[in-house]
């Protein structure tokens, strides 16, 4: 038996001192008691978005790489991830899962893959981002049913442009696989992304970035994305609170109209994340470069950044520090709130008997102490 002390922090619970009581790979009580008060104690977090970190990045294709990335994320408290592609050839795309799906069963050594996040290749021409240009495309039977049937149950999230040809048909064919479809890297209208809703749409990636915004027909004012996921409730959206994507403003918009329960944080860090200063590249070694400077990423005619390079405790503290909201409704963003996402609320994002053992232990300084997943030492910092 293991016993975490510390303030616990369990959405939809109060911060309590208490100890947490881990056996085997589950919970198996959590009770008051003495404990320090400047050390916290939270269910593991989830980072459905992410794409790399110290030096490697999931489109390297290689066990080594997908471990450095899981061992570097679990060293900021992220217990569990989906694997974050890059807009490539299809070819290309499944000799990556090929090595994911490999390294999932055998294990990482640090976070947990929960799945793989595809983040296109089917986006809006226009709305690329760091991806390549010449990969992104309409999304096309003979193409995504390869990718999504290659590994039953391995792609769990995919991230395209509700507007473009062929996305209604993509949209129907995740959700029968029972995989998440989220709006981004598009250009699409109030009337398109409520088609797309319709046809199963769920999630938006990366709020405010590489989305559409309010337009004009004449004396109309037509909401884009960011307007339609802030005002629905069926629509979970994530946001890349690393203190740089989001002024505090947004954020603080983004979590009163969604509330904690529907926002997920997000690192969508790259592989520079953990690295020194210098020039990396998105995605594939081949893949769009950027300049890392002062640790924040961005392009190299500066024009935007080009991801991240934090970790997700990183994300907890702005959200806290700078959007003015709770521990515990940070917490909640980037543990409970991803894990109904994924499905997997009956096990995970709380601290209590019966769930996985997925837990981090931070500090008032913000400093990951311990990383656990289910029940096993992962990461520690005494």
């Amino acid at each position: 038996m293991l016993h975490i002390s510390g303030t616990v922090i369990s959405p939809g619970e109060a911060p309590r001192l208490g100890i947490v009581r881990v056996e085997g790979v589950r919970v198996d009580s959590v009770e008051s008691g003495p404990a320090s008060e400047d050390r916290y104690v939270a269910p593991g977090f989830i980072d459905v978005h992410v794409h790399g970190g110290g030096g490697a990045d999931f489109m390297d294709g290689t066990p080594k790489a997908i471990r450095t990335i899981c061992r570097y994320h679990a060293a900021g408290g992220t217990t569990g991830l989906l694997a974050t592609t890059a807009a490539a050839p299809t070819d290309d795309l499944l000799r990556v899962l090929d090595v994911i799906a490999q390294v999932q069963r055998e294990g990482t050594g640090g976070a947990a893959i929960f799945g793989v996040h595809l983040e296109g290749p089917w986006f809006a021409q226009g709305k690329h981002g760091c991806h390549l240009p010449a990969h992104v495309r309409p999304p096309r039977p003979q193409d995504f049913l390869r990718i999504l049937d290659a590994h039953p149950g391995l792609v769990r999230w995919v991230t395209l442009a509700p507007e473009i040809e062929g996305a209604l048909e993509l949209i129907a064919a995740l959700s029968e696989r029972g995989i998440v479809p989220a709006a981004g890297h598009t250009e699409a209208t109030e009337p398109q992304i409520e088609r797309a809703i319709g046809a199963g749409l769920r999630h938006v990636t990366h709020l405010y970035n590489a989305m559409s915004t309010i337009t004009k027909d004449g004396p109309r004012r037509i909401p884009g994305l960011v307007e339609t996921a802030l005002s629905r409730d069926d629509l979970t959206a994530e946001v890349i609170a690393d203190g740089h994507h989001l002024a505090p403003a947004l954020l603080k918009i983004a979590a009163r109209a969604k509330g904690p329960a529907r926002v997920l944080l997000v690192t969508d860090a790259m592989r520079g994340a953990g690295m020194p200063d210098g020039t990396y590249t998105f995605g594939p070694q081949n893949g769009t470069p950027a300049i890392v400077e002062n640790g924040v990423a961005r392009t190299m005619d500066n024009s935007g950044f080009a991801s991240s390079t934090v970790q997700t405790v990183d994300l907890v503290r702005v959200m806290v520090e700078q959007a003015g909201c709770s521990i515990t409704d940070s917490v909640q963003m980037a543990s409970t709130t991803p894990a109904a996402a994924l499905g997997l609320a009956n096990c995970k994002g709380r601290l209590v008997p019966g769930y996985d053992a997925d837990v981090v232990v931070f500090d008032a300084s913000w400093r990951v102490r311990q990383t656990q997943v289910q029940g096993e030492l992962v990461y520690s910092d005494p």
